[in-house]
């Protein structure tokens, strides 16, 4: 049993030059930053959903409910409960504030002695389980994922991401 921290791998970068070959045929002008800064100012965000961004998050089933209620160009690809079998590849629980190690070994006992089926024995599982959630989502989805869960209002653990993400989005950006 292991206890570990959410992260989010970004795995591909949004191109660009589709957002640039937008706004030439919305403005018939030259895409740049600063002309991407002015879009992002004004509203015109529509020209954002021709790129998108993939990213790995690892974080709890708790959190991964949250991330798939953002549906609007999002794809999510999720480890599956039903077919992982724990026994073989260990069991990962998201850390927490009081989380309860001897209450987790209770549960891994307890998966481990269950007799039925794995699709069965998940019931078993806590929200803080660990899981791996593959995400591509539109430059304008993850916009408003941001301002939503960057928000001092979100959850602590998908506000956590949010703000990681936006951090390297950011750079990424500077670049």
């Amino acid at each position: 049993m292991k206890i570990i921290e959410p992260s989010v791998v970004v795995t591909r970068w949004p191109d660009m030059s589709t957002i640039e070959e937008a706004v030439r045929v919305c403005y018939r002008s030259e895409g740049n930053k600063r002309l991407y800064n002015q879009l992002i100012k004004s509203g015109h965000t529509s020209v954002l959903e021709h790129a998108s961004i993939s990213f790995l998050v690892t974080c709890s089933r708790a959190c991964s409910h949250q991330l798939v209620r953002h549906r609007i160009g999002c794809s999510y690809s999720q480890e599956s409960q039903r077919y992982c079998n724990y026994e073989n590849k260990g069991f990962e629980f998201i850390r927490y504030e009081g989380i309860n190690e001897e209450y987790l070994e209770g549960v891994v006992w307890e998966y481990l002695s269950y007799s039925g089926k794995v699709e069965d024995k998940r019931m078993i599982l806590p929200n803080c389980t660990a899981t791996r959630i593959f995400v591509t989502m539109n430059i304008r989805a993850l916009l408003w994922f941001f301002e939503l869960r960057c928000s001092s209002k979100a959850q602590g653990e998908i506000r956590k991401l949010a703000i990681d993400l936006k951090g390297q989005y950011e750079r990424f950006l500077d670049d």
